[in-house]
């Protein structure tokens, strides 16, 4: 599928080290949009997804976060703009 807009400024935001939490982010993709962001494991997660928040086009959020466990792990899940993101908690 490739990068997306919002991918490249997520990996942008991480190599100028504006956000330092997140080691990388890979774009999943195959019909559906998918993009997988890893963060240090120290990483606080309401930091990482705040400064998501701040400096990407996520902060129209439409909608309140949702939490869920699948598998053991906790995610948390948000509808943001035109993107639902979905981040799996330490």
């Amino acid at each position: 599928m490739g990068l997306t807009d919002d991918n490249v400024n997520i990996a942008a935001l991480v190599n100028e080290k504006i956000i330092t939490d997140i080691t990388a982010v890979r774009d999943e993709s195959d019909e559906n949009t998918r993009v997988v962001i890893e963060v240090k494991r120290d990483a606080i997660p309401k930091v990482v997804i705040n400064n998501l928040f701040k400096h990407t086009a996520a902060r129209a959020i439409r909608s309140s976060p949702m939490t869920y466990k699948a598998n053991g792990r906790q995610y948390v899940t948000i509808v943001a703009s035109n993107m639902v993101l979905t981040f799996g908690l330490p």
